[in-house]
């Protein structure tokens, strides 16, 4: 009896133990939109723009920004330090989510219904003096109080749009992204001190 308890007593540690396991993996967006019971996320990870783990319903899920390149996939000049201009770029991106709260959005596709990426927003509750709300910027014309972080990553020259995803959104607001890329590549910040020869020439068509 006492080698049984303990049999016993072994198997509902070692069940507890692979949940424990199975709960702290992220899922794949493919599980989103089964999770998506509450709008609210939270940023807990992030790789890169193409792997950001965020935190909804007491699970973690790695869900892909809509509409944007990934930093490991943007096109920069010859002779440019890529691991240094990759980890900078990275950094200045964490700095924008990590830690934070957003209201998330899934984007579908239309043939299969099956979640591809999200857009993360600040709402009316998270401005505040460190984090103010406009109205004026392209990444802040998306609804009243909110931010479109996907729009403001562009904006700050973190990435550029992917011209892609747009989905079902209105025409003013995928309008917002090229906006966006205008606005810096104009103040030449970030990546468009970095692209390649002629590359802005290419955006502009």
């Amino acid at each position: 009896m006492a080698r049984q308890s303990l049999v016993d007593v072994a198997c509902c540690i070692s069940l507890t133990i692979i949940f424990f396991l199975l709960i702290a993996q992220p899922s794949q967006a493919a599980d989103l939109a089964t999770l998506l019971k509450s709008n609210y996320v939270k940023v807990e990870k992030v790789n890169d723009l193409d792997d950001i783990t965020v935190s909804i319903n007491q699970q973690r899920v790695t869900v892909r920004l809509a509409s944007v390149i990934a930093i490991s996939d943007l096109p920069v000049k010859e002779g440019l330090r890529l691991p240094r201009f990759r980890k900078e770029t990275l950094d200045a991106v964490k700095s924008l989510l990590l830690d934070h709260e957003f209201f998330m959005r899934i984007r579908k596709n239309p043939e299969d219904d099956r979640v591809t990426a999200v857009d993360l927003y600040r709402t009316g509750k998270h401005v505040t003096k460190q984090m103010p709300w406009t109205g004026k910027l392209p990444s802040e014309k998306v609804g009243w109080g909110m931010t479109s972080m996907n729009i403001l990553l562009i904006e700050k020259g973190l990435t550029i749009s992917s011209g892609k995803e747009h989905g079902n959104q209105l025409e003013r607001i995928k309008l917002l992204y090229k906006d966006a890329e205008n606005l810096a590549a104009k103040e030449n910040i970030g990546v468009w001190g970095n692209l390649p020869r002629g590359f802005r020439e290419v955006t502009k068509q």
